[in-house]
């Protein structure tokens, strides 16, 4: 079931990013949790993307039955997008802005408040935005 799932997504991402549309990537399920997180989004990370190895690794409890944990696939089946389109001058945070942008379109489509979902403000989202935006004007 998780072959259609991340088919699906990756058709949702081509028909709503303007990037190319990737393959998919391999998916390796991590006995553990994936690794401590830094970031407000989360304490743990449910699953990212090692961009080296172009794989997904996902946490033993990610729930593919979860759209909050679909939406966090979706954020690191983007990251891989973003890699195979490789587009030069892209920040850290320019992808990350795209990609929660995204993620929050997607949970909305299914009548899911991405900041109530992860309790975070709009702010922080507005705040990677404004890093993407500083790199473009540098440019």
């Amino acid at each position: 079931m998780i072959d259609d799932l991340i088919v699906s997504l990756l058709i949702w991402i081509a028909g709503n990013a303007t990037l190319p549309p990737a393959a998919p990537p391999a998916i390796v399920v991590r006995s553990t949790t994936v690794r401590p997180s830094l970031s407000p989004l989360a304490p743990h990370l449910l699953a990212f993307y090692d961009e080296d190895a172009r794989t997904i690794h996902l946490a033993r409890d990610w729930d593919e039955t979860d759209p909050i944990d679909q939406s966090v696939l979706l954020h690191a089946l983007l990251h891989h997008v973003q890699a195979g389109a490789a587009v030069p001058d892209r920040s850290h945070g320019a992808r990350e802005a795209e990609a929660y942008r995204l993620q929050a379109l997607w949970l909305s489509q299914r009548g899911i408040d991405f900041y109530f979902a992860f309790g975070v403000s709009p702010s922080l989202i507005a705040r990677l935005g404004l890093c993407a935006g500083e790199v473009a004007a540098s440019h």
